[in-house]
């Protein structure tokens, strides 16, 4: 079950820090897609709650990657998904029947990393043509993962460390995207 989270209050009430970056997650109750920002700004806050969205999606190295930037204060960044960090109640069973005009919503959520509190949600619903994009690459990732060809944790960290490394900007992985999306499509 999904905890209630309170923008002002602890995003989980047992951790008061996080790593400063992004992550994307695919759940049982949708997608999300959290930054964890060291004490954020007013304006980049405000860029994320309100301003202009931008993703992308690539696949890099059997990595999905869900890349963002909210303008004008939150540049390109980059966010990897994974199946096992997700707990058995969070993971998926089956991906939903799209059409081709499904729009799927993405939370986005941003947490002070420097004391674990939530600032502020934003809810985008993606366009139809990169939801049937990331819901695609999503099955790709799911049947792996249920036929036991998933990348294992240590496999995966090798692998952001060699896409880190050939990509030392997100934006650089750009041209790769296979589905891009603003605000307003």
């Amino acid at each position: 079950m999904q905890e209630r989270r309170v923008i002002g209050q602890a995003y989980e009430e047992a951790k008061l820090k996080w790593p400063q970056g992004a992550d994307y997650r695919y759940t049982r109750q949708g997608h999300e897609l959290r930054l964890f920002l060291y004490r954020p700004t007013q304006a980049e806050i405000e860029s994320v709650s309100v301003g202009r969205a931008e993703l992308a999606l690539t696949v890099e190295k059997s990595v999905l990657f869900l890349l963002y930037r909210f303008a004008p204060h939150v540049p390109w960044g980059g966010a990897p998904y994974t199946w096992w960090s997700l707990t058995a109640d969070e993971q998926p069973r089956v991906l939903p029947a799209l059409t081709p005009d499904t729009r799927t919503p993405l939370q986005v959520h941003v947490v002070d990393a420097a004391t674990g509190i939530f600032r502020a949600v934003r809810t985008i619903n993606l366009s139809p043509v990169f939801t049937n994009a990331l819901e695609l690459a999503l099955r790709t990732h799911l049947v792996q993962a249920q036929q036991g060809n998933s990348l294992t944790e240590n496999e995966y960290k090798e692998r952001i460390a060699d896409i880190h490394q050939t990509y030392p900007h997100p934006e650089l992985m750009l041209p790769n995207a296979i589905a891009t999306y603003q605000s307003g499509q």
